[in-house]
């Protein structure tokens, strides 16, 4: 009724993961899990107990009081409010202004290969050219689902009957109210043909996943918000046990 492990070498990752690697016999007492199962239940109790602390945090947090919003300025692209708040200590801050924007949306698409579909091109404001992540802004009444789709055929021509929801964040809490909703997208294919805006000059190909982290490493792919998306997708597919395979390609 023992558990014993020969010639086995066991390698840590970080704090809360360990892998055995080449053991020469495994044996398990009957009704006994395995080291794995047990490594993978502790990351899992840990998420759950920093999850809670997170709540907790969350209910002692006071939130400000709005005693005045003014508009500043409103058009079809931009909503920006000059506000007068009063924080739980008293303080007043005024003005305080506040960006009211519409949700966007972002697409990891993924080929039958492992390429990540990513597009190339330039901005204005910061006067530069970057790769991106397929994405934009929803539509008013569009479900987020329907504006990924939307915006990953307009921009590249691809499509995919595989959708996946990720997650939501927000862009900049401190100052926007908008969210960014993340979809990972499989085996999408090339189905048409893209239909950009007067104003946008599109350029997409597919890359390896290792090409598109040296592109991050260089400052080409360099928008926080889609380095973000990126790497929130990753560990989708890393808990899935689908980086390597046929999800992801780093060659």
């Amino acid at each position: 009724m023992t558990m014993s492990i020969r010639a086995a070498t066991v390698t840590l990752r970080g704090s809360n993961e360990a892998r055995i690697r080449h053991p020469k016999q495994v044996r398990f007492a009957a009704g006994r899990r395995p080291l794995s199962w047990h490594v993978k239940s502790a990351t899992t109790n840990t998420r759950r107990t920093m999850q809670h602390k997170l709540e907790l945090q969350r209910q002692d947090m006071r939130p400000w009081k709005k005693l005045q919003s003014n508009t500043v300025l409103k058009d079809r692209w931009l909503h920006v409010t000059a506000d007068r708040c009063e924080l739980p200590n008293g303080i007043t801050l005024d003005p305080y202004y506040v960006m009211h924007e519409t949700d966007w949306v972002h697409v990891f698409a993924l080929d039958a290969n492992g390429h990540l579909l990513v597009v190339r091109q330039y901005r204005y404001a910061a006067d530069t050219t970057t790769l991106e992540l397929p994405g934009g802004v929803i539509d008013d009444g569009e479900e987020p689902l329907l504006a990924a789709q939307r915006e990953l055929l307009e921009e590249t021509g691809y499509s995919s009957t595989d959708w996946s929801f990720v997650c939501s964040m927000f862009a900049n809490p401190a100052r926007q109210t908008n969210k960014v909703h993340l979809f990972l997208a499989r085996n999408v294919t090339a189905t048409g043909r893209q239909n950009l805006d007067e104003a946008e000059e599109i350029e997409c190909s597919l890359q390896t996943l290792a090409a598109v982290e040296s592109a991050i490493e260089g400052g080409e792919f360099s928008q926080a918000l889609h380095i973000a998306s990126y790497y929130r997708c990753l560990r989708l597919l890393h808990d899935q046990n689908a980086v390597g395979g046929s999800a992801g390609s780093r060659q």
